[in-house]
């Protein structure tokens, strides 16, 4: 995404010049992968149990603690859940595309079978076009 920035935003942020004279921002991409998130939510439980006393007057306990971990243990087995689920889906989208091509084979096999023993005309009985 190209941003028109002045010249002294320019010269406080990473940027560079495009062909056109137009400044670019360059942005660091964080990831935002579920393992990240994981990773972020354990790293933010485990700061805050490490400061606890002085976050306590904030707001922050405990039970902050316990609910970032209950989501974590809860999304882990989640998503372990879905992955089950995804393997399964795999397994019976290839059986249905085995069916599909099979019976496709057999529909090519009844058709020339009925277009050398049935008259054209008795074709659409069939299913089929009256074509040759």
């Amino acid at each position: 995404m190209k941003k028109k920035v002045s010249s002294t935003d320019a010269a406080n942020e990473n940027t560079s010049t495009t062909t056109n004279g137009e400044v670019e921002v360059k942005r660091r991409r964080r990831s935002n992968s579920f393992a990240s998130l994981l990773k972020k939510a354990d790293n933010m439980a485990s700061g805050i149990n490490e400061h606890l006393e002085s976050l306590s007057t904030r707001g922050l306990n405990e039970e902050t603690i316990q609910g970032i971990r209950k989501y974590i243990d809860d999304l882990r087995l989640l998503d372990s859940e879905q992955e089950i689920h995804k393997g399964k889906l795999k397994e019976k989208t290839s059986l249905l595309y085995k069916n599909v091509k099979e019976l496709k084979d057999l529909l090519h096999q009844c058709t020339l079978i009925v277009k050398a023993d049935i008259p054209q005309k008795r074709w659409v009985g069939f299913g089929m076009s009256a074509k040759k």
